[in-house]
């Protein structure tokens, strides 16, 4: 047993708790040493008398004396009732005792210590009344819950004594055991324990010996130094007193093995007899102690310990031995034989069945933790502080759990996306939780501990599960997991239930762009059908068709967009405002099986989209909708109808058009069809006129189809949008036969799964190759287009990005928004740490920095752009004749792959997700990648590489220690300590924003602004749209088992100064811990991780491969490479050889010619190819230049657009082969028969043969050259490209550092102050408003008081008030010599400004007219244009002083003020007016002009060349 006897209180240092009620104690002064002095001596001078009343009346309580108590004290907590009548009570009790005849002194009495703990015991031991809880108890050899009827107070004393005897093991480390012994026959419990035992010595001050002193007298304690940091339960100096003074009989045996003494007393009389202890000498060399006490049963209302009580009583004493498994605790001679936490746990869950799973780990000497599922669906916790049963949990269990609900949270709410968000008081419902853990000087709620209140930070030691116990909870093995998500969606349901519980079918609708049926709703509403368009302008096409069926029976409403995926998305559906129309419209219910459709406002659903992948798209959305909330109606024939339109048109003069619905269908047509005929791409339906649509109506039969439910189509649904069949929508996409398509033209029905397997599969093939790049050129669709397009224009020069977006959906053959197209141009040219290692094309502009991550982006048409000067060295131009291009809307457009001179896939990695596939790689070192092509070129292993970002100055690092397959790394930000309690960070990990990080910072320096902020936004929200705000509720006061994170209540910064520029990056943070008490890198977030996990891409036979390393990339690339670098030299070896060819043939015919061995003058076509056939000069045909077919393609003028490239020598197999076969004579000798007549001569016969020796030794020296020092000369160019590269980044670096030397000024100075007066006028002066002005004709008075008034004020300004309105409106003079002008001063959108204006020149002797407006011509008034003001000589210098002179002879000082206007002049002020405006030069884009067209068709244009 301990040397101290104490306890717990929420208010440290306190003698004992006030008689308040349970839960509700108010906190205590601590008492100093003299009033424990004073309160006995006045506890001596107390008379026998009364004493031995108080105790016969304390000792032998009536029933309804203690009923009384029970009542008044309200054990159960119900004190709200009560308290609002106590002093109500207070006054009856004075008033019935004084008609009793109390006196004064009888109604108020002073009790003693002892006398009150016995008068009001709920206050330390809890009630004395018997009372049922369900808690767990010992039965049976196991843990059982259950109803327990027992006695509070009796199980409390108990557990002082055992939590006193288990307080030792913390003190001495040497303690072995624990004794408790239960006796039911003679009404006693006895606990001894081994270990330092008590002193057996006098105390010096109090002279008793020390067992007596801090077990026979209150209030004392070892443990009332606070500054001492113990992990024991005593605190207040009760404990074992408690237990002596509810007792007949307590005995104390104590063994001191350094006195050899042997100590025992026994205490009678609830402690208030006591008997002389009786000291023997002790010989052995362990101490014990121990403690025997006969509870005062009658006190508790029993008469022996019954089942319940032994039950509740040994379930502790296994408590204390699974808290304390280095100890051998026995109960009743019986020894236990629990030697972990964790086997105690096992006892809750005794070899069950359907035993749930329990999770267990030791986080510390400190901390254990267990986690199970709830089977009851609430939450249950087991917990223990110091060996303490806290049976209602406390800040303990919420911070033990704190890390594992977080976790549990965001993978519940990852998966639950769009469903409502899942809090922790959810989350913990589903969870039953152990904790055993050691708090230094805890502090609970009362004194019967059953909560525990110490805040978190008090702990002395923090929970922190590890991350592998924290996936093994959430595993789906544990089930935690999906009994959340489970129970989540049930409650998703029900409130999707909810929302349509007032739907169904009305007669009337009020949708917005809706066109209901004339009969939807009615008796005929089966007969009706919706029409559900791909946008407002497929409206338009369906409301010109349904003019021709009719109104009644067919209404059509606009689709915005994509619908969404509805399947786990049930908060999204209710707040979904398109599908909410949907359902209103067709008058759907959530939850409810139709049977059939006479009760919805609608009999069929028409879906009319466009016959492109997107179409395809939203059939399928819609289709997976119907089928999630409702899958009977997807079964009934004729309910899901598509209305289907061509894709394609082919017309041919005097033949009928042919229409095709697949693309597959019109390429397989095309390829055994003659040429001639003209095209049309209807890429979407806003294509169609309205005649096209009437006449698809007129024959809605042939373009609409039935959906039709068959026997896999609920798992090819299921397949295609279940978000958990990611991996089988991988496989669906693998098996696809390229070609295969759907024959939809007059098919009369489609099954389910065959519009998924052989429509829909196309949109999920060409999702993923707009998301994923391909290994080859590391670039994406968009990209390659971009790319394609600004090759094929020779960006050179700069032109805004939006012409660039203009020109590449022209000659790429882009197909969605600008938006997307303008994120890709900006992504591509972007530089900032984190974006790109090499920037194809150049950033002239803002096009965003490190501070938001790119998205400070200027608009497109502030921007311009340009190919950068690296781009030729990483993609050679050489290489682009060798590709094999796409063919796009009938014209060839970019090439399938580039193939770059390294694998630029790793340069600038990528971030992607498609359908079943995502893909994320990071980048790497240029300069690592050309080492390893050498590698690779002489044969040797590549050497491993590791992330790298261009510009990033912190450091990548491999993680050793990871067991993730594939690589993974650390990126590390760069921080520096300046003082103990102050540190500075010049970089962050790589993807970490500087808008973002501050936002971190004042989190950390301010915890809650991030809450705030989103809590504002979202009442700004809901302001827009119009949405009701939640009213402000009072909050209710904490509870201590509320989901506080500590890391959110306390502040961690004190401060923080951000010096950060656009490129860099500098934080000074001023800590309230020194620094080196905080892990800076973890909680700065310092360090994040960079993984080779996901590396997915495309290959070159378009196949989707995933690839664990980057060699294993770099080794799939390089043959590649190789291959590309021999077709290229067999290309250019057969274009010299055919230059060489071509310019031999035309010196030959050159001299024929001029010698006269070939006459072409006045010769047949037929004999001139006869003769040079004979002469055996090569025909050649331009096969390997387009620039030919191309200038032929422009000077054709009629019958011939872009599409019809397709079929020219433009593409592979067109019809340049056809006319190859029809005039091959022709073609082939046009090289010599063109040549003009100026070339006909010998110098240039000489010319052309040093031409072709040229081409000769160019040819050699190629033929000579291996493929493999071809390549090594193209990886020294990219290297020299990027020096130049490098020097351009230090160029901007050692920019930034000039300039700052250079700056003198740090700051702008300061603005003046302004006077009082000046204030004062401001404040006063009235706004200058036009009116109307009156007509008054000014007399020879107001003009004298003018010129008066002209002497006495000055003349530089005043404020707009001076001067009548009048003098605004006046009428010029009508001389010859002087032009006209009225002029408004006042500026009606200045209204709210206070102006400033000058004053006007006093008028002339001559009265000036003012004129009336009439309300028409004041309605038609107009500011006068300015004109610019002419420049006129300057006057001699001599004739300027003269007039000076003679002004200022005059009084007349207008002329030195620069104010020398005429009497006529218009009176002019210094207020700003509106100037007119010249109209804005005409800005001529390359889409304005023929001739622009003509110059970007060009591969080099001449705008371009330089």
């Amino acid at each position: 047993m301990s040397d101290s006897e104490d306890d717990f209180s929420e208010s440290s240092g306190s003698e004992y708790e006030s008689p308040v009620k349970k839960g509700r104690s108010a906190p205590k002064k601590p008492t100093s040493a003299g009033s424990k002095k004073k309160a006995s001596a006045t506890k001596k001078s107390t008379t026998t008398t009364t004493t031995t009343k108080k105790a016969s009346t304390t000792r032998k309580p009536s029933s309804k004396k203690a009923k009384s108590d029970s009542e008044s004290d309200d054990f159960s907590g119900n004190d709200d009732k009560s308290s609002s009548s106590d002093s109500e009570n207070v006054f009856k009790s004075i008033a019935s005792s004084s008609k009793k005849g109390k006196s004064i002194e009888e109604i108020y009495q002073k009790k003693e210590l002892l006398d009150q703990i016995l008068l009001r015991p709920d206050t330390y031991i809890g009630s004395t009344e018997r009372q049922e809880e369900e808690l767990w108890v010992w039965e049976d050899k196991r843990m059982v819950h259950r109803k327990v009827s027992f006695v509070p107070g009796i199980y409390k004393i108990f557990d002082e004594i055992l939590v006193n005897a288990a307080d030792n093991k913390q003190r001495e480390g040497s303690m072995k055991f624990i004794k408790v012994v239960i006796n039911r026959e003679d009404g006693y419990i006895s606990v001894t324990n081994d270990g330092a035992g008590i002193p057996i010595q006098i105390h010096s001050e109090h002279k008793i010996y020390i067992p007596e002193l801090i077990f026979g007298n209150l209030l004392t304690s070892s443990h009332y130094d606070d500054s001492e940091k113990r992990l024991t339960g005593g605190r207040n100096g009760f404990g074992a007193k408690l237990a002596n003074i509810f007792s007949t009989k307590f005995m104390v045996e104590c063994a001191d093995s350094k006195t050899k003494k042997l100590y025992k007393q026994t205490f009678t009389n609830n402690m208030r007899s006591k008997e002389d202890p009786k000291i023997t000498s002790y010989q052995n060399k362990t101490d014990y102690t121990k403690i025997t006490f006969y509870p005062e049963l009658d006190r508790f209302g029993m008469v022996n310990f019954d089942d319940d009580l032994v039950a509740l009583l040994s379930k502790r004493v296994y408590d204390i031995a699974g808290c304390n498994p280095t100890l051998k605790v026995s109960l009743n001679g019986e020894e236990l034989g629990i030697r972990s936490f964790e086997k105690y746990i096992n006892l809750y869950f005794p070899d069950e069945e359907n035993a749930p799973k329990v999770y267990y780990e030791k986080v510390s000497d400190r901390w254990e933790l267990a986690v199970t599922l709830s089977k009851e669906s609430q939450f249950n916790q087991v917990s223990f502080v110091n060996s303490i049963c806290t049976v209602k949990g406390g800040t303990h269990v919420t911070h033990g759990l704190s890390n594992l609900v977080t976790a549990i949270q965001e993978q519940v709410n990852k998966k639950n996306k769009g469903s409502t968000e899942i809090k922790p008081a959810f989350i913990k419902n589903h969870l039953s939780v152990f904790v055993n853990c050691l708090i230094e000087n805890p502090h609970f709620d009362s004194q019967t501990k059953e909560t525990l209140t110490s805040k978190i930070s008090s702990f002395g030691s923090r929970c922190e599960p590890s991350d592998t116990f924290i996936k093994r909870v959430l595993d789906s093995k544990s089930g935690i997991v999906a009994s959340i998500l489970e129970f989540a969606q049930f409650k998703d349901q029900s409130a999707l239930k909810r929302s349509t519980s007032g739907g169904g079918k009305k007669g009337k609708v009020s949708i917005p762009k809706l066109d209901d049926a004339n009969l939807a709703g009615s008796a005929k509403s089966e007969d009706c059908t919706l029409i559900l368009t791909e946008g407002d302008s497929a409206k338009s096409l369906a409301t010109a068709g349904i003019s021709v069926v009719g109104k009644d029976h067919y209404g059509a409403f606009p689709l915005k967009g994509k619908l969404l995926n509805v399947r786990d998305q049930s908060t999204k559906v209710i707040n979904n405002d398109e599908i909410n129309n949907i359902v209103t419209i067709l008058g759907l219910k959530y939850g409810r099986v139709y049977e059939s459709l006479s009760d919805l406002r609608y009999g069929h659903l028409m879906i009319m989209a466009d016959q492109d992948h997107d179409g395809s798209h939203i059939k399928g959305l819609i289709i997976n909708m119907v089928h999630h909330f409702w899958p009977t109606l997807l079964r009934m024939p004729g309910f899901l109808v598509e209305f289907i339109t061509p894709i394609v048109k082919v017309f041919k003069s005097k033949q009928k058009p042919i229409s095709f619905y697949t693309m597959p269908e019109f390429l397989k047509w095309r390829e055994t069809n003659d040429k001639g005929w003209d095209i049309k791409y209807y890429k979407g339906l806003g294509t169609s006129t309205p005649g096209e649509g009437k006449e698809y109506f007129s024959d809605l039969e042939r373009h609409k189809i039935d959906f039709e439910w068959d026997n896999e189509a609920n798992d090819s649904i299921e397949l295609a949008f279940s978000k958990s069949r990611a991996d089988d929508r991988k496989k669906w996409m693998a098996e696809h036969i390229e070609g295969t398509f759907l024959e939809q033209f007059g098919v009369k029905k489609l099954s389910y799964s065959d519009f998924i397997n052989k429509e829909l599969v196309l949109f999920s093939i060409a999702d993923c190759e707009r998301s994923i790049p391909n290994i080859v050129d590391g670039l994406k669709t968009s990209h390659r287009k971009t790319l394609f397009s600004c090759f094929k224009r020779n960006l050179k020069k700069e032109i805004k990005v939006a012409q660039l977006i203009g020109y590449v959906s022209e000659h790429s053959a882009y197909h969605h928004g600008e938006a997307s197209l303008y994120s890709t141009i900006v992504g591509m040219a972007q530089e900032f740490v984190g974006s790109n290692n090499i920037n194809l094309l150049n950033p002239a502009g803002s096009y965003g920095t490190r501070i938001a991550g790119g998205k400070d982006c200027s608009s497109a048409r502030y921007i311009h752009t340009r190919l950068n000067d690296i781009t030729r060295a990483v993609y050679h131009p050489d290489d682009d004749p060798i590709l094999s291009c796409v063919v796009d809307d009938g014209k060839k457009v970019q090439p399938k792959f580039y193939v770059p001179i390294i694998p630029m896939i790793l340069v600038n990695g990528c971030i992607g997700i498609g359908t079943g596939w995502s893909s994320t790689i990071p980048n790497y070192n240029p300069r690592d990648l050309i080492k390893n092509m050498r590698l690779a070129i002489d044969g040797k292993p590549l050497e491993p590489i590791k992330p790298w970002y261009r510009g990033f100055l912190g450091s990548v690092e491999a993680n050793q220690g990871s067991k993730v397959q594939g690589g993974q790394f650390f990126s590390k930000g760069v921080w520096n300590k300046l003082s103990d309690n102050r540190f500075e960070i010049t970089e962050l990990p790589v993807g970490f924003w500087t808008q973002d990080y501050r936002e971190f910072l004042d989190e950390l320096e301010t915890p809650g602004t991030k809450k705030k902020k989103k809590e504002e936004k979202e009442k700004k929200a809901a302001g827009r749209k119009g949405t009701k705000v939640k009213p402000a509720t009072t909050k209710r006061s904490k509870r201590v088992d509320d989901d506080d994170n500590e890391k959110v209540a306390d502040a961690i910064i004190k401060s923080y100064t951000n010096y950060s520029s656009e490129s860099t990056i500098h934080f000074i943070i001023d800590t309230i811990k020194p620094v080196d008490d905080i892990n800076i890198e973890k909680v700065f977030k310092l360090i994040s991780n960079i993984n080779e996990t996901n590396m997915v891409v495309f290959d070159e036979e378009g196949r989707i491969q995933r690839f664990a390393t980057t060699a294993a990339i770099q080794e799939h690339f390089f043959p590649l490479r190789m291959k590309y670098y021999q077709m290229r030299k067999d290309f250019l070896s057969e274009r010299l050889a055919e230059e060489f060819s071509r310019l031999s043939n035309k010196a030959r015919f050159i001299l024929a010619v001029v010698n006269k061995e070939l006459v072409i003058s006045n010769v047949k076509k037929v004999d001139i190819i006869k003769k040079l056939k004979e002469m055996k000069f090569d025909k050649i045909i331009n096969k390997n230049s387009n620039k030919l077919a191309k200038e032929k393609l422009k000077k054709k003028k009629n019958g011939y657009d872009e599409e019809d490239a397709a079929f020219s020598s433009d593409e592979e197999g067109g019809e340049g082969d056809g006319e190859e076969e029809q005039d091959d004579d022709t073609k082939g000798y046009d090289y010599l028969l063109s040549l003009p007549l100026w070339s006909l001569t010998l110098e240039r016969v000489k010319k052309l043969l040093e031409e072709r020796d040229a081409k000769k030794k160019e040819w050699d020296i190629l033929l000579g050259t291996p493929i493999q020092k071809i390549y090594k000369r193209d990886l020294d160019a990219l290297e020299k490209a990027l020096d130049e590269q490098d020097a351009y980044d230090q160029s901007l670096k050692n920019q930034t550092e000039s300039l700052k030397k250079k700056t003198k000024t740090k700051a702008l100075p300061r603005a003046k102050k302004i006077s009082a007066k000046t204030v004062k006028d401001t404040k006063e002066a009235p706004l200058t408003k036009l009116v109307k002005p009156t007509v008054k004709v000014p007399t020879a008075d107001s003009n004298a008081s003018v010129a008066k008034r002209k002497k006495s004020e000055d003349l530089t300004t005043t404020t707009s008030n001076t001067k009548p309105i009048e003098s605004f409106f006046t009428k010029e003079d009508k001389k010859p010599s002087e032009k006209k002008s009225t002029l408004v001063s006042l500026d009606s959108d200045d209204d709210d400004q206070e102006e400033v204006v000058s004053k006007p020149k006093a008028p002339s002797k001559k009265p000036s007219k003012v004129i009336e407006l009439s309300d028409e011509e004041e309605s038609n008034y107009s500011e006068p244009e300015t004109p610019p003001p002419k420049k006129s000589k300057a006057l001699p210098k001599k004739t300027i002083t003269q007039i000076a002179a003679k002004s200022k002879a005059n009084g007349d000082d207008s002329f030195i003020n620069n104010d020398a206007s005429s009497d006529d002049d218009v009176v002019m002020t210094n207020r700003p007016t509106r100037s007119t405006r010249a109209p804005p030069p005409k800005t001529l884009s390359f889409l304005d002009s023929e001739s622009d067209d003509n110059l970007y068709d060009d591969e080099k244009s001449d705008s371009d060349s330089d």
